[in-house]
């Protein structure tokens, strides 16, 4: 199986899969590299080693606190390494949230707390109760047309001029207050 790992070298590296270990690509996999552990992620499990198999390590673990990385993002991080010109194995650990980079396992109440999916698409698990839907509403059906006031409007060359009379007030609140702007000359 082919690894890749945090190293400034343009390859991958060929490890031994112990027996009774099954791995797929997109596995996290802890190796050995030098004298360190490294955590690296598993690019191509089926492709068989140049190397003979007397000469190759073996894995020390396989990675099971985290779903494996989907073949889609794999993907993608091969087309990041090719266009930022970086080895594959610096982007794809790179890409990875610091936790899953580290080789301590996640902290089980992360693990029982959260359920994990392979998918990276966001998939809303709430809907908006009355007065958030009403708000909505309300933002997107009149307030493209509002005029906007001076200290918080974004569309400087569309928007009539007002001024803010208690400028201070509004940008410490963080609100919008019409009642303090009037419509300059």
């Amino acid at each position: 199986m082919r690894v890749a790992l945090d190293v400034p070298l343009p390859r991958l590296f060929d490890y031994a899969l112990p027996e009774g270990a099954s791995v797929a690509s997109g596995d996290r996999v802890t190796v050995q590299l030098g004298r360190r552990n490294h955590t690296g992620v598993v690019i191509d499990a089926e492709s068989a080693s140049e190397l003979a198999l007397d000469r190759l390590k073996a894995i020390i673990d396989v990675r099971s606190d985290a779903p494996r990385l989907p073949a889609e993002w794999l993907e993608l991080m091969r087309f990041l390494s090719t266009y930022y010109q970086r080895p594959l194995g610096e982007t794809v650990i790179a890409a990875l949230p610091p936790r899953l980079r580290s080789l301590k396992p996640l902290p089980r109440k992360v693990l029982e707390g959260s359920p994990f999916t392979a998918s990276a698409r966001f998939v809303p698990t709430h809907s908006l109760t009355a007065s958030q839907a009403q708000v909505v509403e309300t933002i997107g059906g009149s307030w493209a047309n509002s005029p906007r006031c001076c200290c918080t409007g974004s569309r400087e060359a569309e928007r009539p001029r007002f001024t803010c009379t208690s400028l201070r007030a509004c940008s410490r609140q963080g609100a919008r207050r019409w009642s303090s702007c009037r419509r300059s000359a």
